[in-house]
């Protein structure tokens, strides 16, 4: 089985927890799965360069939902880089009852629930067709 690379979308400044936890649960599947943690602060003058480049180089983008995610502006721009270049994403409930929908999100995008027995099976995931 191949190995599924994995870019961690979290709002940097209130949800490195849920990204801890998020690897711990994946730790099991280390062999199926590659998180990369490659998120840039916007303050970087080449940040959107290099972000557009590190998404285009996993097969999904997994977002972290907390409670200020739709106000974070990583995870907004990670979004729309994903879009961008077709990674596919998926919206993760990290925090239950408080998780906000990132802006970039789709109005179809739904947040995914995330409890302790979700069991990780990497998917074989296709590239989208960029969208606008």
């Amino acid at each position: 089985m191949a190995t599924v690379h994995v870019f961690v979308s979290f709002d940097l400044d209130h949800d490195n927890d849920c990204k801890l936890r998020l690897e711990r649960e994946l730790a099991p599947e280390a062999a199926h799965f590659a998180i990369d943690d490659w998120s840039i602060r916007e303050v970087a003058d080449d940040w959107h360069q290099k972000a557009l480049k590190r998404i285009s180089n996993v097969d999904t983008l997994l977002v972290i939902c907390g409670e200020h995610t739709d106000s974070a502006a990583n995870v907004n721009n990670e979004i729309a880089l994903a879009r961008e270049v077709g990674t596919p994403y998926l919206l993760l409930e990290g925090r239950p009852g408080k998780s906000m929908k990132p802006a970039a999100a789709l109005e179809r995008d739904r947040i995914l629930t995330w409890s302790p027995e979700r069991s990780w099976s990497p998917v074989p995931t296709e590239r989208r067709a960029p969208t606008g």
